[in-house]
């Protein structure tokens, strides 16, 4: 298998606390984890065999503690030692390990019937796209399957990351790589709703979902100044634009791809 570049480990524009500060509130404010679960029990699950669950940037677990009871193994993978309370309880399960790295650091020892990497690729080098794919290939068991989701190149969501970089990570540029490779896969359109009462905490989520899908943090370190100024308004121009005055609530959708890869 071929070796990583030196920049290819996850990484964010956001401190570990910001980021699982934010991650942890998902379930009150998306339809996001429950409709990836349910696609995931309906889709996956009875079409794999040993049932053994490799989740790529889990975060703050809320799909493994959804779907536990499906497999017969599951480990979770991640580098943000934050989310460590997340954990507590399936600490003491048998059949649940946790691993505090960089999914491209880890030498793992077993295959599985179903991966995961849900919202992972925009932290890593597109250049190192294909080789972290491989990985995944390679730790797949016989008629194992793989989801890749990524943000899809449709809505209002994808119109500002795209003015703020034409060349951000989303499912467009997936595909592309994957028909480059020459893996079949299969695409599944998905949309999400988010809902917030707060203009602080939806423009805190926005500003890490728009610049960590846009820029890796050495792209959005070297950006100037008024570069930086310009993102924060055109984020929140977004934000005055999701109020609905008549419900007191900021709310809008990301549309998204679930890729599903086979052996």
């Amino acid at each position: 298998m071929k070796n990583f570049s030196e920049t290819s480990a996850l990484k964010s524009n956001f401190s570990p606390d910001a980021y699982a500060s934010i991650e942890k509130q998902f379930n009150s404010v998306t339809s996001h984890v429950r409709t990836l679960c349910e696609h995931i029990q309906k889709r996956i699950v009875p079409y794999i065999d040993n049932k053994r669950f490799l989740d790529i940037g889990a975060g703050p677990g809320f799909v493994i503690h959804e779907l536990l009871d499906y497999f017969n193994t599951v480990v979770a993978v991640d580098p943000n030692d934050s989310y460590a309370s997340c954990y507590s309880t399936l600490s003491l399960v048998d059949k649940f390990t946790i691993i505090n790295k960089n999914f491209e650091s880890v030498n793992f020892n077993k295959k599985f019937d179903f991966i995961l990497c849900s919202h992972v690729l925009y932290h890593v080098p597109q250049n190192d796209w294909s080789v972290f794919i491989d990985k995944i290939i390679q730790l797949l068991s016989p008629k194992g399957r793989a989801l890749l989701t990524l943000v899809a190149p449709r809505g209002e969501f994808h119109h500002l990351c795209n003015q703020i970089n034409d060349k951000y990570s989303n499912s467009q540029v997936l595909q592309a790589r994957l028909n480059d490779i020459g893996l079949k896969y299969k695409i599944s359109k998905v949309r999400n709703s988010y809902f917030y009462k707060s203009i602080y905490e939806i423009t805190n989520l926005l500003r890490m979902f728009v610049i960590d899908d846009c820029f890796l943090p050495e792209e959005y370190s070297s950006l100037g100044q008024d570069k930086i100024v310009a993102i924060d308004q055109q984020i929140g121009k977004f934000v005055d634009k999701c109020y609905e005055s008549e419900k007191d609530i900021y709310t809008f959708e990301i549309e998204e791809d679930y890729i599903e890869l086979h052996v």
